[in-house]
């Protein structure tokens, strides 16, 4: 038996909520758009910069640009967007077949996987307020 595509979201979105359970609250910023971060260029410059991570659930590929990720954890502060959570479908149209995408302070950073030297590179200007 088949399910039809609102049936499968539906299962889906139950069983994602139902694991999110057992997860820490991503907290975002107010004002956000499913093209937006609410980040505004150049704001205080005493806090880590912020490093958004698009996901969704069962990604293998993200659980390895979070490992890659470790040692950059004192530099940056990361919010995990889920693309199939309800307000995300704009995400989710643009990044259904990129995750994991990266965008640090509200720019495109790297795509499918961690560029740590483009991840270094946008982190050392930042840090020196170029």
């Amino acid at each position: 038996m088949a399910l039809s595509a609102s049936a499968f979201l539906a299962v889906r979105s139950l069983s994602l909520s139902l694991s999110l359970r057992s997860m820490p609250p991503v907290v975002l910023r107010a004002g956000c758009t499913p093209f937006s971060t609410g980040l505004s260029k150049g704001s205080d410059r005493s806090a880590k910069p912020t490093l958004v991570l698009y996901t969704k659930d069962v990604c293998p590929l993200c659980d390895e640009a979070l490992e890659a990720l470790q040692p950059y954890r004192r530099r940056v502060s990361l919010e995990e967007v889920d693309i199939t959570n309800e307000g995300n479908e704009g995400w989710y149209d643009k990044y259904v077949y990129e995750i994991p995408v990266f965008h640090l302070e509200g720019e495109f950073l790297c795509k499918n996987r961690l560029d740590v030297k483009k991840l270094e590179d946008r982190l050392r200007r930042l840090e020196e307020g170029k």
